[in-house]
């Protein structure tokens, strides 16, 4: 299934820019080109946008500038990624919190029936938290991480979960949903402390 990753990232690391989630989509990208049996001019399921968010203004207005007549159509994926220092108050770009109401606010209903990966390595988000977000925006999955979590353990994981979204035939949610949940409960991705909310379609199997 096409699939779309709207990046946002800050700095992993104030002595060491290279810590990035970058290269991470850069490989996705090109295995599932390899994948799809495609050239290297040819574009597989699965493509990216970008953005290095040093500052708290900065990750607004990205935020807001997010377009949905940027998103793909019809029986496709698009997932905003948000790679962020975190707590268990919201995300941080610099020194400031961006508490995680406010980046429901600033998103609005833009990513409707679409997905938000939280992937802040201290954000301990609840699934209160994380339902709330839902809500707010109308996604159709918000998927995060209840403990503090090791940098490269979750970047393992979050391979793993943007590799599974671009092999989807359709956008069914429920049995994706289930295949996260058994990855998660997987003894090497336990300490993540994976937490999914998602909205139950009554159509989409149980």
């Amino acid at each position: 299934m096409k699939t779309r990753i709207f990046c946002l990232e800050g700095e992993m690391s104030n002595r060491n820019q290279s810590v990035t989630v970058k290269p991470l989509l850069q490989l996705l990208q090109s295995l599932d080109t390899w994948r799809c049996g495609r050239s290297d001019n040819a574009k597989g399921n699965l493509d990216f946008q970008y953005c290095l968010c040093q500052s708290t203004k900065r990750f607004r207005q990205e935020l807001q500038k997010l377009d949905p007549r940027t998103f793909l159509k019809g029986q496709a994926s698009n997932c905003l990624y948000l790679a962020f220092h975190g707590s268990g108050q919201g995300l941080y770009a610099d020194e400031e919190c961006l508490p995680f109401k406010d980046v429901s606010e600033e998103l609005g209903t833009k990513l409707g029936n679409e997905l938000i990966y939280f992937s802040n390595c201290g954000g301990r988000n609840t699934k209160r938290e994380l339902q709330q977000v839902r809500q707010q925006t109308e996604a159709r999955l918000v998927i995060g991480y209840s403990k503090p979590v090791d940098w490269l353990l979750a970047t393992m994981f979050e391979t793993w979960f943007f590799s599974e979204l671009s092999s989807q035939r359709n956008r069914a949610t429920s049995a994706f949903v289930r295949r996260i949940r058994g990855q998660a409960e997987n003894e090497f991705f336990q300490k993540l402390g994976v937490v999914v909310v998602y909205y139950k379609d009554p159509t989409d199997g149980k």
